[in-house]
């Protein structure tokens, strides 16, 4: 059996297309919304697959917290995110991308943290900082304390790394560890969307 959950959230974000000829040549804005859907596999059927006996196959509030904690929210796209074609289809593209990055990432960053939190920290920083636009230049073989590093400089691994440790100590028994995102649909308005899957 497989479960789809969706979730969609809304965010505003300014960008400008540098190689096209027309308006959206020059900084403008949006109130973009998507729809993410995520999959979660079940081969001895829902009551089985349920947290804690509940019916809850994964509690929506962190799927909403996770699809927002990617969101470029109040930002411009040109100067947040790594990219030379900031179009609709690009970010729907990287944001399909940063939510597979999560999953993989997830259950390796959990079972290190409590061993080895700043190696389990770089291993974050090291799959997430391709995205971002960023002037660290952080060696993650010598450099100590990561997490300070990071926290100095408010940069947005941070916030995965704390919806991490918060995913780890108040919701082990979750199956985020068991889910893959789906697809991830993209409207720059009402009736102009990008789906990836």
């Amino acid at each position: 059996m497989t479960l789809i959950l969706k979730v969609a959230d809304k965010f505003a974000a300014a960008h400008h297309l540098p190689n096209y000829d027309g308006d959206c040549e020059r900084i403008h804005g949006h109130t973009w919304k998507i729809i993410v859907g995520f999959k979660l596999e079940t081969t001895s059927g829902i009551k089985a697959t349920t947290v804690k006996n509940s019916g809850i196959a994964v509690d929506f509030k962190l799927l909403k917290a996770l699809v927002g904690l990617m969101l470029p929210d109040h930002q411009y796209i040109n100067k947040y995110f790594k990219t030379d074609f900031p179009t609709a289809e690009w970010l729907a593209c990287d944001l399909k991308r940063m939510y597979d990055t999560f999953f993989d990432v997830y259950p390796k960053y959990k079972k290190r943290a409590s061993k080895e939190l700043n190696m389990a920290i770089a291993l974050v920083f090291k799959a997430f900082e391709p995205f971002f636009v960023s002037n660290i230049n952080l060696n993650l073989e010598t450099d100590l304390d990561i997490d300070s590093i990071l926290r100095s400089i408010d940069h947005p691994v941070i916030e995965i790394v704390d919806f991490m440790d918060i995913m780890s100590d108040d919701y082990p028994d979750e199956n985020m560890d068991k889910i893959q995102c789906e697809f991830v649909e993209l409207y720059e308005s009402d009736n102009a969307s990008v789906i990836v899957s």
